[in-house]
């Protein structure tokens, strides 16, 4: 129940900030989805699990990769593992599939 909590924080911390793309209503959508299916978010082959992903910059240019199955342009991402906090995922699966090195920060 630990990544629940941590999870509910984060979403608190958005509710709190002014994105154009993010509403109260996606927001409590997210959260009745997530306090729904807690088991689930930690299996792929769920309705419903966790992923992560970033936006990475370097100077003003994003970095993105080609998927490899998908054959389309995308932010590098991946599926939180048992354990995982998702900022630690998008982390390790940036650095899996560009080889690069990132520091988790805002702004």
């Amino acid at each position: 129940m630990e990544l629940i909590t941590h999870l509910t924080q984060e979403i608190k911390q958005l509710e709190k900030a002014d994105y154009c793309w993010l509403s109260a209503t996606k927001l409590a959508t997210i959260q009745q989805l997530m306090l729904a299916h807690p088991a689930g978010l930690r299996d792929r082959k769920s309705g419903l699990h966790l992923s992560a992903s970033a936006m990475v910059f370097d100077r003003f240019k994003g970095i993105f990769i080609r998927h490899p199955y998908l054959h389309t342009i995308l932010l590098p991402a991946g599926h939180v593992e048992p354990g995982e906090l998702p900022i630690v995922c998008a982390v390790r699966e940036f650095h899996e599939e560009t080889g690069l090195m990132v520091q988790a920060g805002t702004g």
